[in-house]
Order: C-alpha cells, then sequence, then structure tokens
C-alpha cells in the first residue's frame, strides 16, 4: 500500500509469510491430517527493488519433495508480465504430531 512507509525492506516479510504458506493448499488430501510447520528455506533470490503495487502476482510452487514426514518445495512469484520478483528455494516443511507441540508448551511453562 502506498500509505504504509518502506522500512527498509525489499519484500515485506509477510510477503514471504504469505508465499511459503501457500503450499498449504497442496496439503488438505492428507488422509489422515497432520500439521505441517514451516522449518527453513535454502536460499532467498530478490530480483526485484520492490514488489509492484496495484498489481497481481503470480506464485508458482514447484515441490520437489513430498513424504509422510516433510515436504520440499521452491516458489518464484513473478509480475503480471513475467518478471521474477522473489524466489524462496529449498522451502522445508515438516510434520509435528501432538504431543510434540505439547511437550514443547510443557518445557516453557
Amino acid at each position: 500500500s502506498p500509505d504504509v512507509p518502506n522500512q527498509c525492506y525489499s519484500i515485506h516479510p509477510s510477503l514471504f509469510y504469505g508465499t511459503i504458506h501457500a503450499v498449504c493448499a497442496t496439503m488438505f488430501d492428507q488422509d489422515p491430517p497432520f500439521l505441517k510447520i514451516f522449518a527453513g528455506v535454502g536460499k532467498v533470490t530478490v530480483a526485484a527493488r520492490e514488489a509492484p503495487k496495484n498489481e497481481s502476482l503470480v506464485l508458482y510452487l514447484h515441490i520437489t519433495e513430498l513424504t509422510d514426514q516433510q515436504q520440499i518445495f521452491t516458489c518464484s512469484v513473478f509480475s503480471e508480465a513475467g518478471a521474477l520478483i522473489w524466489r524462496l528455494e529449498d522451502v522445508i516443511f515438516r510434520k509435528v504430531l501432538p504431543e510434540q507441540i505439547q511437550k514443547a508448551l510443557a518445557a516453557t511453562k
């Protein structure tokens, strides 16, 4: 938004966050359903000085590994004209069991 000042970001972190979580749409058919959480990214390439304003972006997901334990993918974001804006390579989501979450929560008390 032009009303939000640039806080020295080329691409705002919330756009990166939204990009990596788009892969969640590929997990709807998991049977039984389970949670996978973000576990890291191998490489970030920012090809544009800033994200286009008032323009749609195109997200391309390339899933390179999909197992019951983890999902690895590359996501690329392009302008409407097809110019690369940013790419996140080797993004990893790993399976987390409810017991692991409960154990982690208990450790923080």
